[in-house]
């Protein structure tokens, strides 16, 4: 009976392990993935930004030709 125990406390350690490890590395990879996605977010808006300076600028250096 003692080693079924043992035997049993060893295969739930095993379980518990893989599944604490399995756990972290899917919130590991979900809070990569939300910061590659917030890294894009800011790239995209720096290139909006500078479009839209870029353009303004135009208009400026246009509007003072004239």
């Amino acid at each position: 009976m003692a080693e079924q125990s043992v035997a049993l406390i060893s295969a739930a350690s095993a379980l518990a392990g893989v599944v604490l490890t399995g756990g972290f590395a899917l919130l590991k990879g979900r809070q990569e993935r939300l910061d590659k996605q917030a890294d894009r977010d800011v790239q995209r808006r720096v290139m909006h930004r500078e479009s839209r300076r870029e353009v303004y600028g135009q208009f400026i250096s246009r509007y003072q030709r004239s």
